[in-house]
């Protein structure tokens, strides 16, 4: 069984965050990272995963009685042209996948709370939250840096009824573009106020991935 080490470990945690000073996430190599997008019969999906080494501190974190988050933002865009691309290509919709993580040492299991919210256009705002538990430590940081088969936007009608991708979201190319912020440490009010002054959180920029047509159907 692991222990907290002592109730003040929230306190030396925010000490800590605050003496390392401002600055912007510490940068994740794209490279690094697994992910594919695909259309599936229910709408656009996106699989990411994030190198095991990166969990290392996350465990470290939650082992000692802090709690520790992986957010996943995804969003689906279509392609504008010709006079209508000097305003940006359109969004179609996009979804937050908060995976917060934290360690129960009374029943000796690690708990991953997820947290998934949606927009898209035409449809209502989105939320949902379910929590998970663990006996096993790699699967825990196996599920805590990774989204399987994440629905990014639904298809509906006609459209979920087509192999044309391109039919499938209204015309034009359509592709995925995700981002990760991963954040070793996280604090509830009051003390999450310093967080705003830690550098210890690792994030990737912006990648843009293409859809996958789906397989053809026996």
């Amino acid at each position: 069984m692991r222990w907290p080490a002592g109730w003040c470990a929230v306190g030396l945690a925010a000490v800590a965050v605050v003496a390392h000073g401002g600055g912007r996430p510490e940068h994740i190599p794209a490279a690094e990272v697994d992910h594919s997008a695909q259309v599936s019969r229910r709408g656009a999906e996106v699989d990411v995963v994030l190198p095991a080494h990166r969990g290392q501190e996350l465990l470290e974190a939650v082992e000692s009685g802090l709690s520790s988050r992986v957010s996943f933002e995804l969003r689906l865009y279509r392609r504008r042209s010709g006079l209508m691309g000097i305003f940006g290509d359109q969004v179609l919709g996009e979804a937050r996948v908060s995976h917060r993580a934290s360690y129960a040492p009374l029943n000796d299991e690690y708990l991953l709370e997820v947290t998934r919210r949606h927009r898209g256009r035409d449809l209502p705002v989105a939320q949902s939250t379910v929590l998970a538990r663990f006996d096993d430590r790699d699967r825990f940081r196996d599920a805590l840096l990774s989204i399987s088969d994440e629905l990014v936007w639904p298809l509906q009608g006609d459209a979920a009824a087509t192999d044309d991708v391109s039919i499938r979201f209204g015309g034009g190319e359509a592709y995925l573009s995700f981002r990760v912020l991963v954040q070793p440490v996280v604090l509830d009010p009051p003390l999450h106020i310093v967080s705003m002054f830690g550098r210890g959180s690792h994030a990737t920029g912006w990648v843009k991935l293409p859809l996958r047509a789906p397989a053809p159907q026996p």
